[in-house]
């Protein structure tokens, strides 16, 4: 079969078989060949690569595809993929997807006309990889008097490209599929499951076979993570939620007529919670994320957030004595790192900084850490004003909350008292908005609040980790000691941990063990809750291991709970969970 220059490297960066899931099996390790010398001297002078796709016995399945590299700088120490890589780029085609598509495509049975992967998935490879990738892709096939089916065997092509290009000749191994599969197909309707068919489809035994760009994505459902299948001699039960179960709009608002983004449409269905956050705009603040309850009657429902200009000029201080309070900081969930302490501790952070020039008789003191309580902003100048704003910082839970090093103090023009922060902006000193980031008290008990928990030290310079404490755990303290502007608590056991009040707390949390389901609940992978790992009927039970909040990196976006399960997250929404157990 004759081949357009350039199509060897349909090898590079090949992902995981057919799970389709774009993971590169390029390799920056090198692997070191016999007379490496005389290798990497003919390397330089090589000016085509010829790839040989075979069975597992050796035999070749497809013609020879001879790829001339004129457009390509080979390098003397490059690998196969290095070099298949900047053939894809001078190309402008990602020949590993084309593999993988003739892979998935030659795997489909034409019974019926009725396949698994076709249209959707040339319309995914032309999106995501220009057509000319798909052109490419359709041009694969099998050579004359061959026949069957083949699966490409990614771990093994993966060793061969990693190797040292030389005389130009590397070979693309594949499987010969030796099982067929039955796909059984049904999706709901009226709260019924009804039989959509069945799909044939082979395969090597064992092999997961992913439906993202499958037929039936593109026929049954837009909004849920694309289901799996494992190649097997058993018919594989695949199910599918309705299109159209519950739908939601959610629109994007700016002032002054100014352009925001595109609306969205989401789907989900009856019982289902989605949390929506709107993508950040510069110049903009935006109210926090938003749930579509999908238990509603009314098929669509419309969502809206609106967003507000951060620049607009204000008249006066704009304070009034905290009800527009500055703050902020560009250190949002920060703490203090000291040595080998993931708990925060920086023992840096106290050093004084000497004289700070403020606003007009800023006064210079001890540096220490503040936290944002309510939302705030930053401000470039001690008299507030809109178009002063540097920044702006929700309200958050402690663990996540904005944290700020506080050089001097000053006053606005009329008197009211401000911090000055390490980078030169203001924020409010009023004790309602911002606190100081340290415990002092010498407290008896203490709790671990951080998602992460924390860590016990041998002294209190923290840098001799002892063992970690889990979230939600209580400890009991000896004796507190000060370390700069930062506080130490000495346990009973003699080991020391951080005072910070983003760990630990002297308040007891309501620790939830044990939650049920009052509705259709969702497991997630992350904490944000995009990417569904499982999902879980009305009445199942779920051990909580902790909690956490969305969006915590996100510094104008105040989060929402969860509740930390095996697998992943779920809502801690009481709407849809129900408290089981306590302690």
């Amino acid at each position: 079969m004759k081949m357009v220059k350039g199509l060897l490297a349909v090898a590079v960066a090949v992902g995981v078989g057919m799970a389709w899931n774009g993971e590169s099996v390029v390799s920056n390790d090198k692997y070191s060949l016999a007379s490496t010398s005389v290798l990497q001297a003919e390397a330089s002078e090589v000016s085509a690569v010829n790839l040989q796709a075979v069975d597992e016995a050796g035999n070749a399945i497809m013609d020879d595809l001879n790829i001339q590299l004129d457009n390509v700088a080979v390098g003397t120490d490059d690998t196969y993929a290095e070099v298949l890589a900047k053939v894809a780029q001078a190309n402008g085609v990602d020949y590993v997807e084309a593999l993988k598509y003739f892979s998935l495509a030659n795997n489909n049975d034409d019974g019926f006309n009725r396949k698994l992967f076709s249209t959707q998935l040339n319309q995914s490879v032309e999106k995501n990889y220009g057509s000319k990738t798909l052109t490419e892709a359709q041009k694969l096939k099998l050579a004359k008097g061959v026949s069957g089916k083949y699966t490409l065997d990614i771990q093994a092509l993966h060793k061969n490209l990693d190797q040292n290009i030389s005389d130009g000749k590397i070979q693309v191994p594949f499987k010969q599929s030796n099982t067929k599969t039955k796909v059984a197909v049904s999706t709901f309707v009226g709260g019924k499951e009804v039989s959509g068919g069945s799909y044939n489809y082979s395969g090597v035994e064992g092999d997961v076979i992913s439906l993202e760009n499958s037929q039936l994505v593109l026929s049954h459902t837009h909004h849920r993570d694309a289901p799996v299948f494992t190649i097997s001699s058993e018919t594989q039960a695949v199910r599918y939620l309705p299109l159209y179960a519950r739908k939601a709009t959610v629109t994007y608002n700016l002032p002054d007529g100014v352009q925001g983004p595109a609306s969205q449409t989401f789907y989900g269905l009856k019982d289902e919670e989605r949390t929506v956050v709107a993508p950040t705009i510069a110049g903009y603040t935006v109210e926090d994320p938003q749930t579509i309850d999908f238990n509603k009657s009314k098929l669509d429902r419309n969502i809206t957030f609106n967003y507000e200009a951060v620049n607009i000029e204000e008249p006066g201080d704009g304070d009034n004595n905290g009800n527009n309070p500055g703050g902020g900081g560009n250190n949002p969930g920060g703490g203090d790192n000291s040595g080998g302490d993931n708990n925060g501790d920086n023992n840096g952070g106290d050093t004084d900084t000497g004289d700070s020039n403020g606003n007009g008789g800023t006064t210079a003191v001890t540096p220490f850490k503040v936290y944002g309580k309510q939302r705030l902003y930053r401000y470039s100048h001690a008299t507030f004003t809109n178009n002063r704003r540097v920044q702006a910082h929700a309200k958050k839970t402690k663990a996540y909350a904005p944290v700020m090093t506080v050089v001097g103090t000053t006053q606005s023009n009329n008197g009211v008292a401000r911090y000055t922060l390490d980078d030169g902006t203001h924020i409010t000193a009023n004790a309602d908005y911002v606190a100081k980031l340290y415990w002092l008290s010498n407290y008896k008990k203490l709790y671990v609040m951080n998602p992460n928990g924390i860590n016990t030290h041998k002294g209190s310079g923290l840098n001799s980790k002892v063992a970690h404490v889990k979230q939600g755990s209580a400890v009991t303290v000896k004796a507190v000691t000060k370390k700069g502007e930062m506080t130490r608590y000495q346990l009973t056991n003699g080991t020391y941990i951080t005072g910070n009040k983003q760990f630990v707390s002297p308040t007891k949390p309501k620790n939830v063990t044990k939650v049920k389901a009052k509705t259709t609940v969702r497991v997630y992978k992350d904490v944000n809750l995009t990417k569904v790992a499982k999902t879980y009927k009305r009445g199942s039970t779920f051990n909580v291991q902790g909690w956490d909040h969305s969006r915590g990196d996100v510094h104008h976006v105040s989060g929402v709970k969860r509740y930390k399960v095996a697998g992943g997250y779920i809502t801690a929404n009481s709407k849809y969970v129900q408290t089981v157990n306590t302690k």
